[in-house]
């Protein structure tokens, strides 16, 4: 079974890991700022992780088919995550 997908940020964040994975916050911020600043932007609340927990329990699907259903109901909540561009994408690829 294949693993997921990596994009170029993805890459970059495991590389620099593997070679120092006792980097600090500071040091990962200035090496992906682009991750630093979706850290800082994230937050959600534990009445919607677990709504969505609930339903792909009942539901009985996997966690990524979950992710997606989150992506395309809850919007309002992780477009707020992302430049508005890259917000942009996600919703139109969905």
């Amino acid at each position: 079974m294949a693993g997921p997908s990596l994009d170029q940020i993805d890459r970059t964040i495991l590389h620099e890991l593997q070679e120092d994975g006792r980097m600090t916050n500071v040091d990962l911020a200035k090496k992906a700022p682009q991750l630093a600043s979706f850290f800082k932007s994230y937050g959600t609340t534990s009445d919607v992780t677990s709504k969505m927990l609930a339903e792909a329990r009942e539901k009985g699907v996997t966690p990524e088919q979950q992710a997606l259903v989150f992506l395309k109901t809850q919007g309002e909540v992780w477009k707020k995550w992302l430049p508005a561009d890259v917000a942009g994408k996600v919703a139109a690829s969905l």
